[in-house]
């Protein structure tokens, strides 16, 4: 999912010492290192000589440890620490996670972290807070739970058993109490940071009691250069330890700590260790070796190398050998690939096989960066200028001002969860970014724009869609307020159907589905609902996937009038029940509407049913590596309203390799076989014939996202560009897809067919302000392009896309892009006039009305010097435009060419032309290019007869005209022309300027 800041950041400072310590002489509010432990709402501030502890939701500080002057002076200022966050699943299998069920409920609120100090000293601090995965999750909306587990069977007595500890805070100065049952009473600057609420989310939640404890101090071995914390279940299922890895220049050290003890420590050869990492389920750790340069000169070359840990045997080996880097950063693990970050590119390779995956710069020099989450990178450059991309490198925001103002901050780290980005200073400062996070939409309907969602944390839910958008004139989104006032809501699923009238959301740490008519504005709400996915179905119908009270799933049909309904129950409106097999572990769906329904055969079940019967829909479900189709049938009615009758599955099959449960990010039945997009790659799916085995071929690959399926084709965002295919020729492996380039800072985000444009966010910032703003990008010129290049008929061309506003502007851009760059116009000159023609044939326009439109707008955009070349691919003189004009009483174009011939001055066209020759030394009769077609502008303007005639258009259009501008300008241009008249009868001695006041008389 992408993030966006929503607002400028609110800027906080953290306390200074306590008084009784403050003759430590060094920079104490110097921050070295931070963290966030989700599963207790806090995260952690690491400085020089302190620990500090904050709640997340709401920000508040709830403890902090000192240390003393005498420990700094024995065991160094403190360096970085870890958490054991990740749990060791199986340790003869070396396998690793955080995100399983039984973890989320073993934590306790009992958390563990390892400070590592300058003199290789190891401080093991214990967190103690009442409270549990769920408990937060329940109370403060924060998702430490994943919403498939949240719906697994958890001991309820882990949750009922919290005590409900509440804080209370007294200000040591002063003795006023400054939080009282865990709710603020008075704000303390620098305490309490003051989070502004809207009116519509003002109910405040409460902080829970912290206790910080330094249990003990460990003295280590080697000089550290990383570490990591992993926690280890007990074999018997009761209690756990710690194991903490610890990794320097010789190798890694492997202590297991129990109750704060250790029990035993381990050595793991690696020479040259730099870094640990943990990419899938597996540790790996980065080694550096220094080489002779491969020139045979005397510099020596960095040589990388990735280790794989196996911490059950105690073995470090090396997998993959890395190419050859200078002046590396930092290393981080994005989507199972290790990054390596230099100065002024992105390195990333695959942890599986060691190849470099692909590169590239951002163009600035880099301070540092990490993952935000699965989707974002964030760079920072060392001007301290805040950078987000996708994994391709597409620029989606940058915190850089308009006013060209620089950050004050030296940025040294930052953290994201819950919508919330915190940026921290070196010098004792952070940053609080309230951000809005893409929901993204997994339904397709082929036959409209698939809608872009996003929400907040303030109960804010933005979408942009063709429903509240008629036109590329607004820059903002349909913003739609939650009813309610509490802000501890956990949204994991938020579903617009493809007419954007209706609108489900999802709140999971509440087991609430509420429903909206946008249209009308009616809410219902439908409580103790564990749902764990949606998905529309067209516009009416909602699929959604619940766990019952009986521990069973089952994914269920909601049949949701656009009307109000005065039902009150959620079991109302299901129309259709599937149960999920109890012994499937994994399972997923997706849902498509068709772009055209396809018949279904006659047969005893539906031969009773007098409407017709058609697909006009499918449901894919995947259990594990199994896929099943499901057809949906519907009544198709004259007036285009689609009624579904009913399911019926059609097609079985198992899934092939490479083709894997987990990476499926979405498929359609196509052409007997399936279009899939997995991990990073679009596949075909498909079998040569009925008694053959289903095979997969990789039809493209670095594609970042699906950005919508619409009628037969499909947008595709690969690398940095925006691809459109045709399904048939995706299909069929052709290699010339219409291709779109993505600007920095306008990533798209939804395809508006109505316009044949992209729109893309862009944001805006200034001083204490920013703005969120959606820009348009009209690629039909490109379309077009293609479609000419690609020899599609003129009359196929004018038909499919004639229809859309900005076709004309589409056909002037090309027309003068071809001019300019001296291409081949007959194509397009003979497209023009065919759909003039057509223009005229469907009694839309008089003849030459759209021929004129495009050609005059790029006589206009174009410099003089190219005008011959675009009168002699049409054929036509300045004087015939004019004749045109005056045929079908275009008064608009008209009045466009007039002010662009008046204007038109010969002598500087010669110059220009000079310049030209003197540049290019060539040798060239400027009298023979003025006698060319441009010396016709000039004997156009210089007709009287023609002159008078178009004044008399124009001073009756004037007079008639009842719009005070429209009739201001075209007064303008008579009295233009008068002048032209009156020069004109002083060189030809000629009374035309009398007859003309005499016609306006």
């Amino acid at each position: 999912m992408s993030v966006w800041p929503s607002s400028s950041p609110k800027e906080f400072t953290i306390l200074k010492r306590y008084n009784k310590h403050k003759k430590i002489k060094l920079e104490e509010s110097e921050i070295v290192n931070t963290l966030i432990v989700p599963e207790v709402n806090i995260f952690i501030i690491l400085t020089l000589d302190r620990i500090l502890i904050y709640n997340f939701k709401p920000t508040a500080l709830v403890a902090c440890h000192e240390r003393t002057e005498s420990s700094i002076k024995e065991l160094g200022t403190n360096v970085t620490m870890t958490s054991s966050s990740l749990l060791l699943i199986d340790e003869s299998n070396a396998t690793y996670s955080n995100e399983t069920p039984f973890y989320k409920q073993y934590h306790k609120g009992k958390t563990v972290v390892y400070v590592r100090t300058e003199k290789n000293s190891l401080l093991v601090y214990q967190i103690l807070r009442d409270t549990n995965s769920k408990n937060v999750f329940k109370d403060y909306g924060i998702p430490v739970m994943d919403i498939a587990d949240k719906c697994k069977n958890f001991d309820p007595k882990i949750y009922d058993n919290i005590n409900d500890n509440i804080l209370k805070v007294v200000n040591s100065s002063n003795n006023n109490i400054i939080i009282q049952n865990g709710y603020q009473i008075k704000e303390d600057i620098g305490y309490f940071p003051k989070i502004k609420l809207t009116v519509e989310a003002q109910e405040a939640i409460g902080i829970k009691r912290l206790e910080l404890r330094l249990k003990t101090i460990f003295n280590l071995d080697h000089e550290v250069i990383d570490m990591m914390a992993l926690k280890k279940l007990e074999s018997n299922g009761i209690g756990s330890s710690d194991l903490v890895v610890l990794l320097s220049s010789t190798g890694l050290q492997c202590i297991n700590i129990s109750k704060f003890k250790i029990k035993k420590s381990d050595f793991i050869h690696i020479k040259n260790g730099i870094k640990l990492v943990v990419g899938g389920s597996e540790v790996f750790a980065l080694s550096a070796n220094k080489e002779l340069s491969s020139d045979n000169s005397d510099k020596n070359e960095i040589k990388y190398t990735i280790n794989s840990i196996d911490l059950s045997n105690r073995l470090a080996t090396p997998i993959h050998d890395l190419p050859f880097l200078d002046d590396l950063k930092s290393t981080f693990v994005f989507n199972d690939k290790l990054v390596l970050l230099t100065f002024q590119k992105l390195d990333f390779f695959s942890l599986e096989t060691g190849e470099l995956f692909m590169s590239w710069s951002p163009g600035f020099k880099i301070k540092f960066g990490k993952s935000l989450n699965t989707n974002i990178i964030v760079l920072i450059s060392e001007d301290n200028t805040i950078y987000f991309y996708t994994e391709f490198g597409n620029l989606i925001y940058c915190n850089k001002r308009e006013d060209g103002y620089k950050s004050v901050f030296d940025l040294s780290d930052f953290i994201y969860f819950d919508k919330t980005f915190i940026t921290f200073s070196k010098i004792s400062s952070y940053q609080v970014w309230d951000c809005w996070e893409e929901l993204k939409q997994t339904q397709f309907n082929f036959n409209s724009p698939q809608p872009f969602v996003m929400n907040n944390s303030n109960n804010d839910i933005a979408f942009v869609s063709n429903y509240f958008d008629s036109s590329l004139n607004n820059n903002g989104f349909q913003i739609i307020k939650l009813p309610t006032r509490t802000i501890n809501n956990c949204i994991p699923l938020i579903r617009i159907n493809s007419a954007s009238k209706l609108l489900a959301i999802y709140i999971s740490n509440k087991d609430i589905l509420l429903l909206q008519n946008i249209e009308i504005g009616i809410w219902y709400s439908f409580a103790d609902q564990s749902i764990i996915d949606m998905q529309w179905l067209g516009s009416n119908y909602l699929i959604c996937h619940i766990n019952a009270k009986d521990g069973n799933t089952f994914l269920q049909c909601l049949h949701i009038p656009l009307e109000y309904v005065n039902r009150k129950t959620y079991s109302e409106f299901i129309i259709w029940e599937h149960k999920v097999p109890a012994n499937v572990k994994d399972f997923k769906y997706f849902t498509n509407v068709l772009s055209q329904p396809r018949n279904i055969p006659v047969t005893e079940d539906n031969i009773k049913v007098k409407e017709k019967l058609c697909v006009t829909g499918e449901l894919i479900l995947i259990y594990d590596n199994y896929i099943k189709v499901i057809d949906v049938i519907s009544v198709q009615h004259r007036v285009g309203l689609q009624v579904i009758h009913s399911f019926a599955s059609s097609l079985e099959i198992n899934c092939p390799h490479p083709l894997v449960y987990k990476n499926i990010s979405w498929l359609t039945f196509y052409k007997d076989g399936f279009l899939v997009h997995s991990n990073d790659g679009l596949y075909k799916l498909s079998k040569e014939g009925a008694n053959s085995d289903w095979s997969v071929v990789l039809l493209a690959t670095n594609i970042e996202r699906i950005l919508d399926v619409m009628n037969d084709s499909i947008f595709l965002i690969q690398k940095n560009a925006c691809l459109l295919y045709k399904f048939r020729d995706l299909w069929e492996g052709k290699p010339k897809p219409l291709s779109i380039g993505i600007d920095d800072e306008f990533y798209p985000i939804y395809i508006h067919d109505d316009y044949a444009a992209i729109r893309g966010l862009h944001v805006v910032n200034k001083s204490h302000t920013l703005k969120l703003l959606v820009k348009h990008k009209i690629y039909l010129d490109e379309v077009i392009r293609f479609s000419l290049e690609d020899d599609v008929s003129p009359e196929d061309i004018a038909s499919k896309y004639m229809s859309l506003e900005y076709y004309d502007f589409a056909l002037e851009k090309i027309l003068s892009y071809s001019i300019l760059k001296n291409e081949a116009s007959e194509k397009l000159v003979n497209l023009i006039r065919i759909s003039d023609n057509m223009s005229v044939n469907e009694g839309r326009l008089y003849k030459n009305s759209k021929l004129l439109k495009i050609f005059s707008y790029s006589l206009r955009k174009i410099e003089p010097k190219y005008w011959d070349k675009l009168f002699d691919i049409f054929e036509v003189s300045p004087k015939d435009l004019l004749k045109m004009c005056i045929a079908t009483n275009n008064i608009k174009i008209l009045g466009l060419l007039l002010i662009v011939f008046l204007n038109y001055d010969e002598s500087d066209l010669s110059e220009n032309f000079a310049d030209e020759i003197e540049e290019t030394n060539q040798l060239v009769n400027i009298r023979s290019i003025e006698s060319t077609k441009f010396g016709s502008v000039t004997t156009a303007m210089k007709d009287g007869k023609l002159m008078l005639e178009i004044l008399r258009i124009l001073v009756t259009s004037a007079s008639k005209s009842k719009e005070i501008q429209s009739a201001t300008e075209l007064w303008e241009m008579c009295f233009q022309l008068i002048r032209l008249l009156k020069s004109l009868d002083k060189e030809n001695k000629t009374n035309l300027t009398t007859t003309a006041i005499e016609f306006c008389a």
